[in-house]
């Protein structure tokens, strides 16, 4: 029995109603229950936004209510955050937005203290472009200059709100093969790669991939799994395997745990260590399998392995239609953040069929770039999302 039925809702003049499934009893018809509250909703005369959960499925969940959320809980971390929109990516979930169901990528982080203000304007791209829910999630009585900046861009927010209502897609993805000092460990999707292969020395306690001559490592001074010449003894490149919770510790601290953000792409670091007992940890992202090969398999539905051979990141162009045959594009590169890509983007590569000029806008330097034929080239830095508005001429 509903405590406050939509009629009440829509009497106090409520705009948007999230309908949560936990502690659902085993058993129980969700979608049944999400059917009778969107109705119920529609009968009042009301347009109040029905918010539902992931445990609809996504096929028939615009018949239920006007917006799903796409996956697990957003963390104020870059990686959370990118996972989201990569998880979004793999389900081909643009195909099912349209006016009147849009996919929830959760509410905005920005402002929250855990990415910066780089990684914040990529938050922000990211949801413009794909068309998700604008929902902050900050401390609104306390909102810095440039967050709120961030946060009122009116022409990110009209990318957002294109009465098209198409989103975006990913258009290209490539991996970026950059030679720097740090060689990062990644974390990619599994296969038989002698990158892919660790040796576990159970007596000195390393992980040594025999393709790249490396062992895997902490990077001083930071929390960064790397990759480095092997060095005796090293505490730095000790690792202790716990067989029973799966986890992987820094030898001089079992409080310390390989996390791996469920992302793909750089992002494995040593973190906080999560309670092994506890409900998600089974999928998690601190849990790892040992194959006979040498994989080392993240114990979770990504099918990820850890990975010796990228040495680079991973850059990421997304493109959607705009009304008056405008189109939206976004440039990110998950590479740290004092890497430049640059980077060239073709009419082809967007889905323009045409040589025609257009107009290019940069939408965070609110800055016209002039008018380009064919493609246009952008410097791109690592965790930095870059929106553009092309117009045609």
């Amino acid at each position: 029995m509903l405590l406050c039925s939509p009629s009440h809702l829509a009497s106090w003049g409520v705009d948007y109603v999230k309908n949560d499934d936990c502690n659902t009893p085993p058993g129980s018809n969700v979608t049944a229950q999400y059917a009778a509250m969107f109705d119920a909703i529609q009968a009042t005369g009301r347009p109040m936004v029905h918010s539902i959960k992931s445990s609809q499925p996504v096929e028939t969940a615009h018949l239920v209510s006007n917006m799903r959320r796409v996956w697990t809980d957003i963390r104020d971390q870059y990686p959370s955050m990118l996972s989201l929109v990569l998880h979004s990516v793999s389900s081909d979930l643009s195909q099912y937005a349209h006016p009147g169901f849009w996919n929830d990528l959760d509410m905005l982080e920005i402002g929250n203290g855990g990415m910066t203000l780089s990684e914040y304007q990529t938050h922000m791209s990211y949801w413009c472009i794909l068309k998700a829910p604008l929902i902050l999630g900050n401390d609104l009585t306390n909102v810095s200059a440039d967050v709120l900046a961030i946060l009122t861009n009116e022409e990110a927010i009209a990318i957002n709100q294109d009465l098209l209502g198409v989103q975006a897609r990913l258009v290209a993805r490539s991996l970026l093969e950059h030679h720097w000092e740090i060689n990062i460990v990644t974390a990619l999707q599994c296969t038989e790669a002698g990158t892919q292969q660790w040796k576990y020395d159970e007596d000195k306690m390393t992980l040594y991939n025999e393709k790249r001559g490396w062992c895997m490592s902490r990077d001083e001074g930071t929390a960064v799994v790397v990759l480095s010449d092997c060095i005796a003894n090293s505490t730095q490149q000790q690792w202790n395997y716990n067989k029973n919770t799966r986890q992987l510790h820094p030898v001089d601290s079992d409080e310390l745990c390989v996390d791996v953000y469920q992302m793909q792409g750089p992002g494995v670091t040593v973190a906080k260590c999560k309670d092994p007992t506890q409900s998600p940890f089974v999928s998690g992202n601190q849990g790892f399998i040992i194959t006979p090969i040498g994989n080392i398999r993240v114990n979770s539905l990504n099918n990820l392995c850890l990975d010796a051979g990228l040495g680079g990141g991973q850059l990421f162009v997304f493109a959607g239609p705009l009304t008056g045959g405008s189109v939206a594009v976004m440039l990110s590169s998950d590479t740290p953040a004092n890497i430049v890509s640059n980077v060239t983007v073709t009419w082809q590569d967007i889905g323009l069929h045409t040589d025609a000029p257009y107009y290019v806008r940069d939408v965070w330097q609110h800055k016209d770039l002039g008018v380009f034929e064919n493609s246009f080239t952008a410097d791109v830095l690592g965790h930095e999302g870059m929106l553009f508005k092309l117009t045609p001429v």
